[in-house]
C-alpha cells in the first residue's frame, strides 16, 4: 500500500512558504565566464559569476585552468577536488563513477543527476539512473557541481545534488589542436579538434582514442569518442545549437572482485578473464535560445540518445560444489578463498532510448520552465554455454518504460539590498510500464498507477559586508523507483512511491585577509527508501528506508603574489560526514561506503609559463556493509576498508603553440582497497605516469 505522507512534511512545507530569503553559492575556483559566445549552446547549473550568488544553494564549479594542470584521468578524479563529494573507484579509471555527495548512496551514482550541457546523459533518467556510461573527462570546459536548493530547477534524482559537465563552445578564430599523451600500463591518449567561426557560425569538430592495459592485469579497454558542435545566429536575438556525439567503449571489467587471499597474493591480478563490457552511445542535441522572448530569455533543449549496454559475465561459486564441473579455479583451491568458475557466461545486455524536451524561461529574477520526457529499455538475458561465449539462448526478454512530465517555477525576491529570498516548487509526474515477453506463462503487461511530487524549495541569504555572507535553505529531493522495483517479475504493480529527503543547510562565503573561506553545514533527513520487504504484503518491495545524513564541508583557496612572474596557491577541501541508518534490525550503524572524514590538499606555483601542483587525497575509513562488519571476511565482500593517503603531482609548460605536460598518479605507489563492492575487493589505481604534449595550430 501506499505510505501516508508523514505529518513532518507538511509542517515543514508550511514554515518554508512562510520564509524569506536566497542562499549564495560558492565557487572552488572564482573565474566563471560570462561570455555570451562562450556560453552559446549550453544550458548551465550554475552560470555567470552574477547568477552564481543568486542560485540558493551550496555548489562549486571546478574551471578549465584547474582541469588542465591536474590532468585528471576520469571524472571521478576531477570531483574529488569538491567538498562534500566521495567517489568510490571501482575499475581504476573511472570508466563507472561510483559518486557520492554527503553520505548518500554513491553505488553508480544513482541518487544524483549527470547532465552534459544540462540535458540528461544516464541510461534512464527515471527508471534506470545507473552510470554505466560516464563523460570523457578531456572533453570537459568546467563541471558545476550542485548540492543546495538550486537543484528545484533540474530533475529528477535530486537526492544527492546535480553535476552539470560543460562541453567547449566553437572557438572565435580559426583553431586546430593536437594532443598526444602515452603513459605507464600501455595508456594511450590520442585527440584531434578542429574549430572556426564563418560569419554567425561556430564549428567543432572532435576525435578522441584512449586506451591501454588497464590497472589489472588481462584487463585492457578502449574508448572511442567522436563529437561535432555547431552553434549559429538565425535571427537578431535568436541562437541555435545542435551537437551530436558519438562513444564506444569496450573493456574487460568485471563485478568480480579478489579474494583476502588473493588480494594478499597479487591486489591486480584479474580473476575474470572472460568478462567484457561493452557501451556505445549515440546522442542528438538542439538547444534554442530566443533571447527577447516576453521580456525575457527562453532556452529550449531537445535531446535524443540511445546506449546499448552488454555485460558478459562468466558465472561461478563462492564454495566449490563437488557436483560441478568447473573450467578453472582463481585463487588457492580453498572453500571462501577462491573463484570457481563454471563453465557459462551469462549476458545481461540493455538498450536504452531517450528523448524529451525542456523550454526553460528566464526573466530578470524569475525561473521556470517544463519538461516531457519518454524511455524505454529493452533488457536481455542470455545464457551461454562456454566461458567465453557472445551468444546462447534467452532467457529473459523485458521492454521497461517510463513517461514523465515536470513543472518548475523559482523566484529570488530582494527584500532588501542585503538580504534576498528564493523559493521553488517543482512538480513531477511520471507512469512506468513493464512487459514481460519471455515468461513460462502468456506475456505480462504491467503498468503503475500515474505518481505525482510535489517539490518545494526555499533559501535566505545576508550580506553581513562586502567580503561576507551568510546563508541558509531547505529543499526536498527525490528519486523515483527503478523500472525493476517498480513492477515485479510478475508484472505487480509494488504502489511505491518516490524516496524522499529533507536537505538542509546553513554556511558562510566570505573573504578573510586575502584566503577565500566557504564553510557549510548539512543535514539530509532521507525517507521513503526502498527496500525488500519485510513482510507477507504481496509485495516484494516496499517504502521503509530511512537514514540520516549530517556533517559539515570546509573549503579554503589562496594565491601569493611572490612577485610579477611568480604566483604560489594553495587550496583545501575537507568534509566530515555522520551516515546512519534509521530503521530497520541495523539501525544507528554507519552506511557502507561513507568514510567520516575526506579532502585533499593542494599546493603549486606558476612561474611565466612554468606551472606544478603537488595534491593530496585522503579517504577514512569505512564499512563495506550494514552490518558495519570490522573483521574482513575471507572471500572479501565484509570488512572494515582502511583509510587511504594518496600523493599526485601535474606539471606543464608552455612556449607559443606548444604545451609540453606530466603527471604521476599516486607518487608513493601506495596499495590499498578502496572497494569491496560489487563482489569481492578492488584495489586502487597504483602508480600512474603519463606524459604528453599538445600543439595548437
Amino acid at each position: 500500500m501506499k505510505q501516508r505522507k508523514h505529518l513532518n512534511d507538511y509542517l515543514i512545507l508550511a514554515i518554508m512558504l512562510a520564509l524569506t530569503g536566497s542562499t549564495d553559492i560558492y565557487a572552488k575556483e572564482p573565474a566563471i565566464p560570462t561570455s555570451s559566445a562562450t556560453r552559446l549552446g549550453t544550458i548551465e547549473v550554475i552560470g555567470t559569476q552574477e547568477a552564481f550568488t543568486k542560485i540558493p544553494g551550496s555548489g562549486s564549479v571546478i574551471n578549465e585552468d584547474t582541469l588542465e594542470l591536474s590532468r585528471p584521468l576520469s571524472l571521478a578524479e576531477a570531483l574529488r577536488k569538491v567538498s562534500g563529494v566521495y567517489v568510490r573507484d571501482e575499475d581504476g579509471l573511472g570508466l563507472r563513477p561510483n559518486i557520492s555527495i554527503r553520505g548518500i548512496d554513491g553505488h553508480r551514482s544513482v541518487k544524483l543527476l549527470l547532465l552534459e550541457d544540462g540535458v540528461p546523459i544516464s541510461l534512464a533518467p527515471y527508471g534506470e539512473n545507473s552510470a554505466y556510461y560516464s563523460p570523457v573527462i578531456d572533453r570537459a570546459s568546467r563541471i558545476e557541481v550542485l548540492k543546495g536548493s538550486g537543484s528545484i530547477l533540474y530533475g529528477p534524482q535530486t537526492v544527492a545534488g546535480v553535476i552539470n559537465y560543460i562541453t567547449e563552445a566553437p572557438p572565435l578564430e580559426e583553431t586546430t589542436r593536437v594532443k598526444v599523451i602515452t603513459g605507464t600500463n600501455r595508456y594511450t591518449n590520442l585527440q584531434t579538434d578542429y574549430g572556426t567561426t564563418y560569419g554567425d557560425t561556430g564549428i567543432l569538430v572532435q576525435a578522441l582514442y584512449k586506451g591501454g592495459d588497464g590497472i589489472k592485469k588481462d584487463a585492457p579497454f578502449s574508448v572511442y569518442d567522436l563529437r561535432g558542435k555547431v552553434s549559429t545566429s538565425i535571427g537578431a536575438n535568436q541562437d541555435l545549437t545542435l551537437k551530436v556525439q558519438y562513444y564506444n567503449e569496450e573493456s574487460a571489467v568485471s563485478y568480480a572482485g579478489l579474494t583476502k587471499s588473493m588480494y594478499k597474493r597479487d591486489p591486480y591480478q584479474n580473476p575474470a578473464i572472460h568478462d567484457n563490457l561493452y557501451v556505445e552511445r549515440l546522442g542528438l542535441t538542439a538547444i534554442h535560445s530566443h533571447n527577447d522572448f516576453i521580456n525575457g530569455k527562453l532556452d529550449t533543449s531537445l535531446y535524443a540518445y540511445t546506449t546499448r549496454r552488454d555485460f558478459w559475465r562468466q558465472t561461478y561459486d563462492r564454495v566449490r560444489n563437488n557436483a560441478t564441473t568447473y573450467e578453472r579455479v582463481s585463487g588457492n583451491g580453498n572453500d571462501n578463498e577462491s573463484i570457481f568458475w563454471k563453465n557459462a557466461t551469462n549476458g545481461n545486455n540493455r538498450v536504452y532510448e531517450v528523448v524529451g524536451i525542456e523550454p526553460r524561461y528566464e526573466a530578470g529574477n524569475f525561473q521556470s520552465g517544463i519538461k516531457v520526457h519518454y524511455e524505454t529499455e529493452i533488457n536481455q538475458k542470455i545464457t551461454g554455454a562456454r566461458g567465453d561465449a557472445r551468444t546462447g539462448t534467452l532467457s529473459i526478454d523485458e521492454r521497461r518504460s517510463t513517461f514523465a512530465t515536470a513543472l518548475y517555477a523559482q523566484n529570488r525576491f530582494e527584500i532588501s539590498d542585503k538580504w534576498g529570498i528564493t523559493p521553488g516548487l517543482r512538480v513531477e509526474a511520471y507512469r512506468q510500464n513493464r512487459d514481460i515477453l519471455k515468461s513460462s506463462t502468456d506475456d505480462i503487461h504491467g503498468r503503475t498507477e500515474m505518481i505525482v511530487e510535489w517539490i518545494p524549495g526555499i533559501g535566505t541569504t545576508y550580506q553581513i559586508s562586502e567580503d561576507a555572507t551568510v546563508f541558509a535553505g531547505v529543499h526536498r529531493g527525490f528519486a523515483p523507483p527503478k523500472f525493476a522495483d517498480a513492477l515485479s517479475s510478475t508484472g505487480v504493480d509494488q504502489q511505491l512511491e518516490s524516496e524522499r529527503s529533507w536537505n538542509y543547510e546553513l554556511g558562510t562565503k566570505a573573504t578573510i585577509s586575502g584566503t577565500q573561506f566557504n564553510i557549510t553545514g548539512f543535514v539530509y533527513d532521507y525517507q521513503n527508501q526502498i527496500v525488500n520487504a519485510a513482510q507477507s504484503n504481496g509485495f516484494d518491495k516496499a517504502n521503509v528506508g530511512k537514514t540520516l545524513t549530517y556533517g559539515a564541508e570546509l573549503e579554503l583557496g589562496r594565491e601569493w603574489n611572490l612577485s610579477q612572474s611568480t604566483t604560489v596557491f594553495g587550496s583545501l577541501v575537507a568534509t566530515y560526514v555522520e551516515a546512519t541508518q534509521e530503521e530497520g534490525a541495523n539501525k544507528g550503524n554507519r552506511l557502507p561506503y561513507s568514510p567520516e572524514h575526506f579532502g585533499s590538499l593542494t599546493t603549486g606555483v606558476r612561474h611565466n609559463a612554468f606551472e606544478t601542483a603537488l595534491e593530496v587525497v585522503y579517504v577514512g575509513s569505512m564499512f563495506a556493509d550494514d552490518v558495519n562488519t570490522k573483521e574482513e571476511s575471507l572471500d572479501g565482500l565484509r570488512g572494515e576498508i582502511d583509510s587511504n593517503l594518496v600523493w599526485n603531482l601535474s606539471t606543464q609548460y608552455e612556449f607559443k603553440k606548444v604545451t609540453v605536460f606530466g603527471s604521476v598518479k599516486n607518487i608513493f605507489d601506495a596499495t590499498y582497497i578502496s572497494s569491496r563492492r560489487p563482489e569481492g575487493i578492488f584495489a586502487g589505481i597504483p602508480r600512474q605516469i603519463q606524459i604528453g604534449v599538445q600543439v595548437n595550430i
